[in-house]
């Protein structure tokens, strides 16, 4: 453990989600800290708690509520994993396609592109996430 690893502080951030060209806009107050190669987040919204962690090899993108998963996002890799719902478990495949991370004078931006196939049989979902952290 570095000297950070406990460190967390407040920022505000914005999330935006684009799945097959519906927009989601999400803006509040979070908490991050430095981690090995990058950053984590955490913030809440409404009954959800939502952790980010961004390192140059993968994203990891966590949500704990009504409908909760936990996807490991690798360029150009698929992972699996299960949308828990109130109606039962999805089983889910998701592949990276690229990310980038831009640090800038005030925080970062990040943006991360993945494909996500929803099983059994259903077609391709096209995701595209942008955040924006200002400390």
């Amino acid at each position: 453990m570095g000297l950070t690893d406990k460190i967390y502080k407040n920022a505000g951030f914005e999330l935006e989600t684009v799945s097959d060209g519906d927009v989601q806009t999400v803006r509040g107050d979070c908490l991050y800290r430095l981690v090995t190669g990058g950053f984590e987040l955490f913030f809440k919204e409404e009954q959800t708690d939502t952790r980010i962690v961004l390192t140059a090899e993968n994203v990891i993108f966590e949500r704990k509520g009504d409908v909760s998963y936990k996807i490991d996002l690798r360029p150009k890799k698929q992972t699996t994993t299960d949308m828990k719902t109130p109606y039962g478990k999805i089983p889910l495949t998701v592949e990276g396609k690229d990310m980038l991370y831009m640090p800038t004078a005030e925080g970062f931006d990040a943006i991360f592109r993945y494909d996500m196939y929803p099983q059994p049989n259903q077609s391709k979902v096209e995701m595209t996430v942008s955040l924006r952290v200002k400390y």
